[in-house]
Formats: structure tokens, sequence, C-alpha cells
């Protein structure tokens, strides 16, 4: 467990930020294609994309990384690391001068996870990644462009309402000093304790002294792989999160 402390003069707004990330949307939902049962309220959304995909001739390089994204999103296309990124020229940028070995590093470590559910499937994307990354690199690099331009941005409009509202729903809890209700109904694994002013994570390992949580930084999902995730970076930690249509409130 992990405790993170507050002092009464702290100003939570300070304290904890939030912050949305389009490109992190792009690459969950490209995860969220390959469930075999997706959420209920992506339902539309996947039926629409998998069929543009198949008339913008897409279909065949999705299946081909569909391994990649099927437990999780790699930690180059993921939060906080892809944080950094505001446009997918940006990204693009990164991706083409990315190093092929930490390319290997992250895309092996997503099929890991893949490997563990179907343990005698050996996918093609493996193969090649082994005989020439930098191949596998290109390929990815281009798809997930070509994704972002024909399926994602002409998308992104109607996504973003959702996440600017639990934006507004944060900015409420922090302006009432309400972040413990907020983080709790986020998870069970969070809570925060009044008397020490303390927030406490669960399953989290703790922070060395010298080194404390000195800020929270929440991220908001539509198209999370997980209900919620915790990454620790220096002296922040990254709390994503998938919403729902059912949005919590500090009304």
């Amino acid at each position: 467990m992990i405790s993170i402390q507050f002092s009464v003069k702290d100003d939570l707004r300070r304290f904890a930020t939030s912050t949305i990330s389009p490109l992190y949307e792009m690459a969950a939902s490209i995860h969220a294609l390959t469930l075999s049962t997706p959420k209920e309220h992506h339902l539309a959304w996947l039926k629409e994309t998998r069929d543009l995909l198949i008339r913008e001739q897409l279909e065949e390089e999705w299946l081909y990384f569909a391994p990649v994204f099927s437990e999780v999103v790699p930690d180059i296309l993921s939060l906080p690391y892809i944080e950094r990124f505001v446009t997918m020229e940006e990204l693009f940028e990164h991706l083409v001068h990315l190093s092929p070995l930490e390319f290997a590093r992250s895309v092996l470590a997503a099929l890991r996870q893949e490997n563990r559910r179907n343990k005698e499937l050996i996918y093609p994307v493996e193969l090649d990644l082994k005989k020439d990354p930098d191949l596998v690199k290109s390929r990815l690099t281009l798809f997930v462009s070509s994704y972002w331009h024909i399926v994602f941005e002409p998308q992104w409009s109607d996504i973003v309402p959702r996440l600017s509202r639990e934006v507004e729903t944060i900015n409420a809890c922090l302006h009432s000093n309400r972040l413990g209700d907020y983080l709790s109904s986020i998870s069970s694994q969070m809570e925060y304790d009044e008397v020490s002013r303390s927030i406490l994570i669960a399953d989290v390992e703790e922070v060395s002294a010298s080194n404390p949580i000195r800020s929270i930084v929440l991220h908001p999902s539509w198209f999370a792989s997980k209900p919620v995730e915790f990454s620790k970076q220096q002296n922040k930690i990254h709390i994503i999160y998938r919403i729902s249509p059912l949005d919590a409130d500090c009304e």
C-alpha cells in the first residue's frame, strides 16, 4: 500500500491535476477493437469502426497487430509515456526515430501478455519482430498514423465531450475538497483518511521516503484497457481509469 500525504495548506487543485490524451485514446481504442466481449457502450462504435477498417483497406494491418493490443496497450503508446506528445506528427516523428531495440522490447512485452492466454500460438508479428524489428516498427508507425487520420480523428469530436465532462467533475471535486470521495468512486483500491489527510492506494508498491509522491495526475479515459491502472513516475503517480456513461459527480 502507498500513502500520499498532504497538509492543510496544500491546494488540492495543484496537488491533483487531470489531463486528456487524444493519442492515448487512439491507442486504447485499437485495444478495444480486439476485445471478444467489449463494453456495451462501445458496441455501436466498434461496428462502425470495423466496417470503416474494411472500407479503407486497413483491416489486414489491424489483424496483423491485433495480438500486440489484445491484452494491453504497448507502453510506447500508453500513459504516461505518450503524454509528452500533443500531435500525431510528434508521435510519428518519435516512432520513426525510436531505436528498434526499444521498440522490440515494448512490443514483445505486450505480446507476452497475449502469450499467457494463447500459449500455443506464435503470431506473424512475433516472428517478423525477431527477423526485422525495424520493418515491424515502420509498419506499426504507418498503421497508427493511418488509423489516426482515417478512423480516429474524425470520431474524436464525439468522444471528447464525455471526457471533458469528467474533467469538469474532477475540478468540482477539487474545488469542494472532495478529492477522496472522487478517488473512492474510481476504485475501491483508493480511500481518503481525513485524520491524517492521506490518500491510501492498495496494491501499489511503496515509494522511497527520500522521493515521496508530491502530486497525482488523473487520466480519465473512454477506452482504457483496464478499469484503473497506476503508474509511478518520479514524484508523481498517474491514475489511468476507464469512465462509464454513469459518471461520478461532486454536486
